[in-house]
């Protein structure tokens, strides 16, 4: 088991880890809204969000982690082609990277994580939403639907 120091020592380095990490998604997502959706950006989008919300799951910060699940969720599907990286997605993702950030401030500054995904549900549903959304379109192929 870590005493108090160590404890402490570990949620420093976890707070410091997941702000470059934020930072990182924030510079990503901000050159995908100007730029065509490139693989390689969305692969690290996924990357670095899968190592924040693992570690965040590693502090118990159960609300981080299913903000960040969601948002995961929404990099993923885009990553798998199963969705087109929209401007509403764009603004919901750099929405929900400053409700991280600020939840780490709060951490910091009071020791809790503040109840971010009660605080902030309809941004969470907003991204909900987009993972619930099928792109897919059917056509008719000589009397053969055919999912595309």
């Amino acid at each position: 088991m870590f005493n108090q120091e160590q404890w402490d020592q570990l949620l420093t380095s976890f707070l410091e880890e997941a702000r470059e990490l934020i930072q990182n998604e924030e510079s990503a997502i901000l050159a995908l809204d100007e730029q065509e959706v490139d693989e390689d950006t969305i692969h690290g989008l996924f990357r670095n969000m899968h190592t924040l919300k693992g570690s965040a799951g590693l502090f118990s910060l159960d609300a981080f982690v299913h903000f960040a699940h969601e948002m995961e969720n929404l990099i993923m599907r885009v990553r798998d082609s199963e969705l087109i990286l929209s401007p509403e997605m764009i603004s919901s993702l750099l929405k929900a990277l400053n409700v991280l950030n600020l939840a780490l401030n709060g951490l910091e500054d009071t020791g809790e994580l503040p109840a971010i995904d009660r605080d902030n549900s309809e941004l969470l549903t907003t991204l909900q939403s987009f993972t619930k959304r099928s792109d897919s379109v059917s056509v008719s192929i000589e009397n053969e639907e055919v999912d595309i």
